[in-house]
């Protein structure tokens, strides 16, 4: 499945089977999708309101234009506002036939997925996965605080696919700066965007939309 590896000496050596079938599931890894964006959530059935605003206007201008205005976008808000929501309907909007994969997952599942490929060492498939992604979308990024490892592998991930404008958002329950033992660069990173604020006080949806 990956013409690079297609010339791999391990594959004309009898010898090396067990070499070349470890060759293939790791390859085989790197090009299944990482989770994507769940067919629940729309930005159509996101129910606004003035404290909204914000919030849905950012969305829209980066299913305009992916990467390039709001990078990253960071949705800041307490439990039940709609953050979920809006970040897997930004999520399902980037979802073109001519883009490749949208990345779309909750803190703790990463955190599990990678505590998993350490395990059974397996980290740079895994990574790869994510790289490939056209766009990153994270759930409840606070959850990550004091996740010194976690934390390295977002920071990097990030930069990779910032340097090469692809789009990043973001949920978080408080503003990144107000994130326990959040290492001082994501810090940076994230508030170098655009923090768009959901308040519960005005905040009105379905019971679908509660996230």
């Amino acid at each position: 499945c990956d013409p690079e590896r297609a010339g791999d000496p391990v594959f004309r050596n009898p010898e090396r089977v067990h070499e070349a079938r470890l060759v293939v599931e790791r390859a085989q890894e790197e090009f299944e999708p990482p989770p994507a964006p769940s067919q629940s959530f729309s930005i159509d059935t996101f129910l606004g309101s003035r404290s909204t605003k914000m919030a849905l206007s950012a969305a829209e201008s980066v299913l305009a234009a992916p990467g390039t205005r709001y990078n990253p976008l960071v949705i800041v808000g307490p439990s039940g506002v709609g953050k979920t929501h809006l970040l897997h309907g930004i999520g399902r909007g980037l979802q073109q036939p001519d883009r490749g994969w949208i990345a779309c997952t909750s803190a703790q599942v990463f955190m599990d997925e990678l505590v998993t490929a350490i395990d059974n060492n397996r980290v740079p498939s895994w990574r790869a996965r994510y790289r490939r992604a056209s766009a990153f979308l994270l759930d409840n990024v606070d959850l990550i605080g004091g996740q010194e490892r976690v934390q390295e592998e977002i920071f990097f991930l990030f930069n990779v696919l910032l340097e090469s404008e692809r789009q990043l958002v973001f949920t978080s329950s408080r503003r990144p700066r107000e994130i326990r033992s959040l290492d001082d660069r994501l810090v940076s990173r994230l508030e170098g965007g655009l923090l768009a604020t959901l308040r519960s006080e005005e905040r009105r949806v379905g019971k679908e939309c509660r996230a």
